[in-house]
């Protein structure tokens, strides 16, 4: 069977190709992009926000709107965690919501304007060997000891890999206390329950560590090879310019 397109179909797949082709210069080659949007906007929006998280930075907006229950008014920062077409899943109050543009109706809030905000500018990434500490505590100031680069301060570091304890079996009560730590987090960490201790795996923000020494009381900590993503408040160029160019680091920005 043939398929005919006429000339109106074919404008609209122009328009949608052209306009793919813009959105895709201005988050990817150009540094003077605006990353604020009208709520008409929102799925270039979701779009951009989508390519922030998956490169890895904490993501929040501020937000001006409103609900859509009853039309009172939404004027606030949230932290966005996942983006899809044109809606937005946020965190807000310890309760996660889902936002859309000006005319949304199924989504909580209508959102009239939004500014993006990713924690940091830049990140840096190492691949570290298994590291053995005595508490997830000393796991964390091992990290960031091997991080470590004067004259930079991080704003968070994010470790990737599994991490093992040796400790008490855990009582399911527990158990959900662990997952009530990730519970806004983008992955939520896998994790096996043995007789003397737990093995978990996924991303981790090493600032919950103080929670894991807290729930799982471990005597011994090991971890596999891990991804370590540290992020900066400056930007590329700036810590280039503190650590110099011969430095053999791998540098990345969301912008």
């Amino acid at each position: 069977m043939k398929l005919k397109i006429g000339i109106l179909e074919i404008l609209v797949i122009l328009s949608i190709v052209i306009t793919a082709g813009v959105l895709g210069y201005n988050f990817l080659g150009s540094n003077t992009t605006k990353y604020d949007y009208s709520g008409e906007e929102m799925y270039k929006c979701a779009w951009v926000s989508e390519n922030i998280l998956k490169k890895g930075f904490i993501l929040n907006a501020e937000v001006d709107g409103e609900w859509t229950a009853d039309k009172s008014p939404f004027k606030d920062t949230v932290r966005i965690i996942g983006a899809s077409g044109g809606t937005l899943t946020v965190i807000y109050g310890d309760k996660e919501y889902e936002m859309g543009g000006r005319l949304a109706s199924k989504e909580d809030v209508a959102i009239k304007y939004i500014k993006l905000v990713p924690a940091g500018n830049s990140m840096i990434t190492y691949r570290l060997n298994s590291v053995q500490a005595s508490s997830y505590a000393d796991l964390k100031s091992k990290i960031e000891q091997e991080t470590a680069i004067t004259g930079l301060t991080p704003e968070y570091i994010i470790i990737e890999g599994s991490i093992a304890s040796d400790g008490n079996t855990l009582l399911p009560t527990t158990q959900q206390e662990i997952r009530n730590v990730f519970k806004y987090e983008k992955l939520m960490p896998t994790f096996s329950i043995l007789i003397n201790g737990t093995t978990m795996m996924g991303e981790f923000e090493i600032t919950h560590f103080e929670s894991f020494d807290e729930i799982l009381h471990p005597n011994n900590v090991l971890t596999s090879d891990l991804k370590v993503s540290v992020v900066y408040s400056e930007t590329e160029a700036e810590i280039t310019e503190k650590i110099g160019e011969d430095v053999k680091l791998k540098i990345s920005s969301w912008k």
